[in-house]
């Protein structure tokens, strides 16, 4: 039987004679220990002495590599490990920690679990000011992929923009269409200077030259609300084969800008 097997600091360092135990234990047992790939000390001594917030992240990562770092990928069960991740929380809270209370959890955000499709999907995205190198994304596609973020700007489908351009895009159509809409979606992650933009403006042409802007939009921007996400949109009547769309930061946080899609209907 295999079983994953988590050392820890100590178990490789003072208490050796330990380790040299349960290994030895474990094959009188018949048990054949896996040992976690890319563990992570517990934070037992160290971290409790310096930050509350590392304490906590450095077990729950553990626990979180215990599900995914050995388990083979068809024995892998979100409906369970979310079941018995609950029953862990509830025995941590037992203890006194204050861990993330999962029966709230609502797992990834509904629209990254299935592709979107709309006008502009899989057309060319000409980009009037750089994305950032540091968040790609899937580059020059990324933007009408099909594919909108998740919870996290990390996650490799949303495109960060750090420029004093800000977000700058022309979508090329491929010919005159009726449009009836123009929709990104914008992050906010305050603690990581990433903030909704100040100022959105539409614009559509026939030629890629001369646009006719559809919409300015200028927006309050605060650090009230740590986290949030924002849709900031176009809707009326226009015809065109280019769609501009514009999103700058404010000049007092100023930051990153995110988006994982400009969505044409």
């Amino acid at each position: 039987m295999k079983i994953g097997f988590y050392p820890g600091c100590s178990l490789n360092g003072t208490s050796r004679e330990y380790n040299e135990s349960v290994k030895a234990l474990a094959q009188v047992m018949g048990l054949e220990l896996i040992e976690l790939k890319d563990w992570n000390c517990c934070g037992a001594t160290a971290a409790h002495s310096m930050s509350r917030e590392l304490s906590l992240a450095l077990p729950t990562r553990v626990l979180a590599l215990a599900e995914v770092a050995w388990s083979a990928p068809e024995r892998k069960s979100w409906a369970d490990f979310r079941t018995r991740a609950v029953a862990a929380v509830s025995g941590l809270k037992a203890k006194g920690y204050h861990p993330f209370d999962l029966e709230k959890e609502i797992g990834s955000r509904p629209e990254s679990k299935q592709p979107v499709t709309h006008l502009a999907s899989g057309k060319k995205v000409i980009y009037n000011s750089p994305y950032s190198p540091h968040y790609p994304a899937q580059g020059a596609a990324a933007l009408t992929d099909g594919v909108c973020g998740d919870w996290t700007y990390g996650d490799g489908s949303w495109q960060g923009f750090i420029d004093a351009g800000g977000l700058d895009v022309t979508v090329d159509l491929g010919n005159g269409t009726a449009i009836r809409s123009v929709t990104a979606t914008f992050m906010q992650v305050v603690g990581a200077m990433v903030y909704l933009p100040a100022s959105v403006i539409i614009s559509v042409s026939d030629d890629g030259v001369n646009f006719t802007e559809l919409s300015r939009q200028t927006f309050p921007v605060d650090k009230e609300k740590a986290i949030r996400f924002k849709d900031i949109s176009w809707k009326g009547d226009a015809k065109g084969r280019y769609v501009r769309y514009q999103a700058r930061a404010g000049d007092e946080l100023g930051g990153w800008v995110f988006t994982d899609e400009i969505i044409v209907r």
